[in-house]
């Protein structure tokens, strides 16, 4: 603008040698008819950008596509060879991106950033002779870590004494609509309370928070609690987690809360988890894969009475009904929502919306719940709308500098979150801009040199990550070691012409060898032309600042966004003959808590290549999908603010030009603790921090009603709110709330932004017909399928009167089998509380005795469980009850196991079958061996007869008993092919099931 606008013959007419383009610009007076074009010269541009997403989404939409997951343009059905075109021909997209691209290198280049100019050789770390153990030998190291961690913490379930209501199944108990009004506590557990609040210096609302919660865990009886604490960031919602977690760790109920978080970076912050590890919930954007029964996930939650689930501003509506979902599933309490799980939601809605979908799948969404056509957002925003407890913290903790320019910053990030930024705020923010002609306020200060840069795009961050891995190199003194990926192409079968049933059949997809003129086009790309931000190089040197991308084990701080610095590696050589990383060593900074590997230095753990399936963008804007094996970390000089979310950084470098909106750049300054400790790289838009909160989306309407309900909060705690204000869904609270104080009634500490006229109407959004409840897949009808050989389908027993127990009839069968088919008739056994498993498993062995009677009594002299030999005698008696013999074996295995036998809830069968099928003589050994011979892990000796299912084929028995194999969940290291495990027979007992 200043060279269109403002007269010169040379660059140093338009500025000073040390003023930078942003202060020159706001120094110079524009006329009016300058400010009238200036503001119209990209109106052009940014409506055909605009144009060109939405034809994209209609697009999508009208194809049945999530417009958030748009699938490549060419059909990937038929193999394609995506390099046949001119290594020359650009798209459109990748020419902007490399125009991008330059822009930051520039930038960065000018500020002198990329100048090394200090010995950082003490960075380097001490050399270290690491354990000489395979990524495989690796992975189950970490397993095995990760399991103990977890097993510790049920066993400390199991030690500590329970004895809280709501947990026994056919209790009948009175619901108190007013237990936080109760005030029947003892002496000591008051006086905790009371210390606590003091030791851990919580201020007014944060104790407010704390004391609702506390008082409802130590009420006898009470309802199902929710509860959202709110407010900016840094005002101490951590501080009440502590608190929380001190307070149940003195009354020795430590199992009671677990912590999770939507991302790995947020759940190691608080040393809690991922809630889709938790829960068993899949992510593709956190790249977490879980299978898990509902048997497991009741086991994670035994003992416990409350779930925190932090960064809820990161939830869709979607998501809000799959851990309600999952949790009401493994507890088997479908009708209530969370299962009857007490819930306690925390974040802040003033930062980032969800990744995928932005503001149109957030839990304010408008948009979500005027239709019934997609039920699972509806039914998630119906379950937000239940919580109607709300404490809003006010006062900033993190920011607690006592300076004038501090208190200035602190009320700037106030305004910020409503888009109301003052004059005077914006001539603080515009002062912290990186200044070339003052060293203290310059990114070349040292004190700033390796901070990490808070970044908008991530093709901003692979430039300084590349330019900042450059200058480490050489502050160091050290040459970069560059390791490849192993890429293979990912071709799917095409599709039939003709499909029979309603059901679309998923596609196969075979992988291909890529050609090394292919593979190396690939290994040229940045980490940004793919969807899972995963390195074709990484250009590596020991102390090198790197961030992992992966949540590997969260337990163990493994997690997607914890940062650290290289210790070590071990290398070798790739199918093109290429370097690839065997294991990485990285050196985590700033742990939640300690990890100790064996054989490595504290905090230093292994990362182990994983191969990935992903969508790469090629230079001609096409979309390829390949599978690719490589080590998820990237340099870390650079983070998107995503990715900052949680994080307290001093010092903090934040690049705020590309910022989307208001609340991208206070999610990145809000991660500062002080005005002095913050730089802005560059100049900003004005614009998107000032002009108010438009309620375009929902944003000031959820931040308007959190308001109210904070404040009917506060009158319910003081026992000052009107009995006529009660109900369970935030809109008839709201609507109680107004009518009962006058529609321009505000609660107290309202920022101006939010103050609402007489005139304007709180109408929920939630649609008339949506409740709770979970969302069956749709029915199909049952295929027949052709009995094939002497299958003879056996009926429920329940159905059928009860025989007496010696009939039996022997049947003669096609002539071409020697086999004989015996039909028996089996007593009648009641289903009781959730009882299948074990119905199942007595059903089976019964079967067995009656067809197999000489073996199964032979093999009874070497069953070790005693469960085992009373069910052998009550089966030798000839009775016609076993309900209570079933009982009986219900209650010793929850004994024995509560967490893979809760009483009253459901089990697995195989789990029945594997207590009960012990044995006194070791029976197989077990080997993990590779298809090609490549990797071989002995496993200790088995003590039991149950076998797992082999998928192998075999001609005869010898054949399945010398090569019994079943599928291992992990690759060969060397060839990538799946592994197995191998079963060696030490004996040969009477039967096996399998």
């Amino acid at each position: 603008m200043l060279t269109f606008f403002k007269p010169w013959r040379t660059g140093k007419d338009l500025k000073e040698k040390k003023e930078t383009w942003d202060s020159a610009f706001l120094d110079y007076q524009f006329s009016a008819q300058q400010k009238f074009l200036m503001d119209n010269f990209e109106l052009r541009f940014e409506c055909l950008d605009s144009r060109d997403d939405y034809h994209a989404q209609r697009k999508a939409q009208s194809l049945g596509i999530d417009p958030s997951k748009l699938e490549p343009d060419f059909d990937d059905g038929s193999h394609f060879d995506p390099f046949k075109c001119s290594d020359d021909s650009l798209g459109v997209r990748e020419r902007r991106r490399q125009l991008d691209m330059q822009e930051m290198t520039d930038l960065l280049a000018n500020t002198g950033w990329t100048n090394a100019k200090c010995d950082l050789k003490s960075h380097i770390p001490a050399s270290f002779d690491y354990p000489s153990m395979s990524p495989a030998a690796w992975r189950l190291e970490i397993a095995k870590m990760k399991s103990n961690v977890i097993t510790n913490k049920l066993k400390e379930n199991k030690d500590q004494q329970y004895n809280f209501p709501n947990k026994y199944p056919d209790q009948v108990e009175v619901l108190d609509q007013h237990m936080l009004e109760e005030k029947l506590r003892s002496n000591q557990t008051q006086k905790l309370i009371d210390d606590l609040c003091l030791e851990f210096s919580l201020n007014l609302e944060q104790e407010r928070a704390f004391r609702i919660v506390a008082n409802h865990a130590v009420s006898s009886i009470s309802d199902q609690f929710k509860m959202y604490i709110g407010g900016m960031a840094g005002t101490g919602k951590s501080q009440v987690l502590k608190t929380l977690r001190e307070f149940f760790k003195r009354r020795l109920q430590s199992q009671r809360m677990i912590v999770v978080a939507p991302t790995g970076t947020a759940a190691a912050l608080l040393q809690g988890s991922t809630y889709h590890s938790v829960f068993g919930i899949n992510s593709s954007e956190e790249g977490e894969f879980w299978k898990m029964s509902a048997s497991q996930i009741c086991s994670r939650l035994s003992g416990v009475d409350y779930v925190f689930l932090d960064e809820v501003s990161m939830l869709s509506c979607k998501d809000m009904y799959k851990i309600s979902a999952k949790i009401a599933s493994a507890l088997n309490r479908p009708l209530l929502p969370f299962g009857g799980m007490n819930m306690i939601f925390a974040g802040d809605f003033a930062q980032l919306p969800p990744a995928m979908g932005g503001e149109n799948v957030s839990l304010y969404s408008h948009t979500i719940g005027t239709s019934s056509s997609d039920q699972h957002a509806s039914i998630g925003k119906y379950l937000w709308h239940q919580i109607n407890t709300v404490v809003l913290l006010r006062k900033n903790c993190r920011q607690t500098g006592s300076s004038i320019r501090d208190v200035k910053f602190r009320q700037a990030l106030e305004n910020m979150r409503y888009k109301q930024c003052t004059a005077e705020d914006i001539t603080l923010l515009r002062s912290l801009i990186s200044d070339p002609s003052n060293e203290s306020r310059s990114i070349d200060n040292p004190r700033f040199w390796n901070t990490s840069i808070i970044l908008t795009y991530n093709k901003h961050k692979d430039v300084a990550n590349e330019l900042g891995t450059k200058r480490f190199a050489a502050e160091t003194g050290q040459m970069l070691a560059h390791f490849f990926s192993e890429d293979e192409e990912v071709v799917f079968d095409e599709l039939p012409s003709k499909t029979h049933d309603r059901k679309r059949k998923r596609r196969k997809a075979t992988k291909h060898k890529i050609n090394d003129e292919v593979q190396q086009q690939l290994w040229k790309q940045s980490p940004s032309t793919n969807n899972m931000q995963i390195p074709a190089t990484l250009s590596l040197c020991k102390g090198l600042p790197v961030m992992i991308r992966f949540n590997g084990a969260t337990e163990l701080c493994i997690t997607k966004g914890q940062e650290g610095t290289v210790h070590g590696w071990q290398a070798g050589k790739g199918r093109h003959g290429q370097l690839v990383l065997k294991v990485l060593y990285v050196k985590l900074e700033k742990p939640s808590t300690d990890v100790q590997f064996k054989d490595l230095p504290l905090n230093v753990v292994p990362i182990t290549p994983n191969t990935r399936r992903i969508n790469c963008k090629l230079p001609d804007d096409r979309i390829i999908q390949i599978s690719r094996t490589q080590v998820e970390v990237l340099p870390n000089f650079a983070m998107t603010d995503f990715a900052s979310q949680g994080k307290t950084r001093d010092p903090n470098v934040v690049d705020i030009y590309n910022s989307r909106d208001f609340r991208a750049i206070y999610t990145a300054l809000s991660r500062s603790s002080s005005a002095d400790g913050t730089i802005i790289l560059q100049g900003f838009n004005v614009n998107h921090i000032t002009g108010g909160v438009k309620d375009k989306g929902g944003y000031r309407q959820e931040l308007r009603e959190l308001e109210i309900l904070n404040d009917i909060t506060k009158l319910r705690e003081n026992r000052k709110l009107p009995p006529s204000i009660i109900g369970d869904l935030r809109g008839s609270l709201i609507q109680q709330y107004r009518s009962h104080f006058g529609k321009s009634h505000t609660p107290d500490e309202l920022h101006e932004s939010l103050v609402w006229d007489t005139n304007e109407k709180f109408e929920s959004t939630l649609h008339k017909d949506i409740s709770w409840k979970i969302l069956e897949k749709e029915n199909t009808p049952p295929v027949k399928k052709k009995t094939l050989g002497n299958f003879v389908p056996i009926e429920h027993p329940s159905l059928h009167s009860s025989p007496t127990p010696s009939e039996e009839t022997i049947h003669p069968t096609s002539h071409n089998s020697d086999r004989l088919i015996v039909t028996c008739d089996y007593p009648t056994l009641k289903w009781s509380a959730n009882s299948c498993a074990y119905d199942s498993a007595l059903m089976l062995l019964y079967h067995l005795f009656r067809t197999e009677r000489a073996a199964f009594l032979a093999e009874s002299d070497n069953f070790s469980s005693i469960l085992m030999n009373e069910l052998s005698a009550t089966f030798q008696s000839n009775s016609s009850n076993y309900a209570d013999i079933r009982d009986q074996i219900r209650r010793e295995l929850s004994i024995l196991d509560p967490d893979a036998f809760p009483a009253g809830a459901y089990a697995d069968t195989s789990d029945v079958l594997h207590e009960l099928m012990r044995s006194v003589s070791p029976t197989t050994k077990r080997t993990v061996v590779c298809y090609n011979s490549h990797f071989s892990l002995r496993e200790r000796t088995q003590h039991n007869l149950l076998l797992t299912r082999s998928t192998g084929s075999y001609q005869s028995t010898q054949d399945c008993v010398s090569h019994f194999v079943e599928p291992w969940a992990d690759q060969c290291p060397s060839c990538h092919s799946d592994m197995l495990r191998k079963y060696t027979f030490q004996r040969f007992p009477k039967f096996f099931p399998v």
